[in-house]
Formats: C-alpha cells, sequence, structure tokens
C-alpha cells in the first residue's frame, strides 16, 4: 500500500498573532501570549483590555506553532487569551485530522524545518515552507 501524502497548508489554515506594541500592555484584560509563555519562561504576564481582532482569541484546545526565535507545536489550556505576532493558531477549516496526529505530525515536520530558518538574529521559518511541508495523510 501506498503511503499518501498532504501538504500542512492543505490541512489548515495557519493565523499569526498580532503585533502588540509595548504601549498596549497592561495589568488588566486578557493575558497576552507570547512564545515564552508557551515554553514556560514567562517571568512578566501582560494584558490587554482594548478592541482585538476575533482571530487572534484563543482558548482551550487550541493548537498554536511558535515559529520564530523557538519553534514548537503547543495545545492550549489556559483559557481565554489573546495570540501575540510569532505564533500561529491552527484553524482546521480544510480537512479533517485527528488533532493529536496534527501535533506529532508537526513536531516532526518543525526539526525537518529548522534547517530552513532565516535571519540573524531571531531564526524563524517563512509561512510558506511551513505550509508545503509533507506529511502522512492519515
Amino acid at each position: 500500500m501506498k503511503t499518501k501524502y498532504i501538504k500542512l497548508g492543505e490541512v489548515a489554515t495557519y493565523i499569526n498573532g498580532y503585533a502588540f506594541k509595548p504601549k498596549d500592555r497592561g495589568s488588566k484584560g486578557l493575558p497576552i501570549i507570547r512564545i515564552q509563555d508557551l515554553t514556560g519562561n514567562s517571568y512578566d504576564k501582560g494584558y490587554y483590555a482594548g478592541e482585538y481582532p476575533p482571530k487572534i482569541e484563543i482558548n482551550n484546545g487550541d493548537v498554536l506553532i511558535s515559529w520564530s526565535a523557538s519553534l514548537g507545536v503547543y495545545i492550549w489550556n489556559d483559557g481565554k487569551a489573546l495570540l501575540n505576532q510569532h505564533i500561529f493558531k491552527v484553524d482546521f477549516n480544510k480537512q479533517k485530522i485527528n488533532k493529536s496526529y496534527f501535533v506529532y505530525a508537526v513536531e516532526f515536520s518543525l526539526k525537518k524545518l529548522q534547517q530552513l530558518t532565516h535571519g540573524a538574529t531571531m531564526k524563524h521559518i517563512v509561512k510558506k515552507d511551513f505550509e508545503n511541508e509533507l506529511r502522512p495523510k492519515n
């Protein structure tokens, strides 16, 4: 039986977080989730109480992918929050896929994509490279 492959870009839409400015960060409102909040290295929580695009809201069970500085895939389970830049929220709107399998496949893909990072000070992957990465179709 021949294995069928699918590009990650054919599975879902990857929504980048918002570029909050330092003046946007306060002590009230929804938490602003940065990469360090996902990796456990955060010592400075920021909050935002203003208007925001609905697409950057995250909730329990959302799959998040950090694509800059630190590559990783995470399942968010800390309640309603807002997504900062350099992190994709995965919208599974293109294919039906098991989330656990997707997380496993992306972890594998990120190891491979590490070779394609760009930038001198803050290494990152390009969205086009990420979306074109092939994974076995489950």
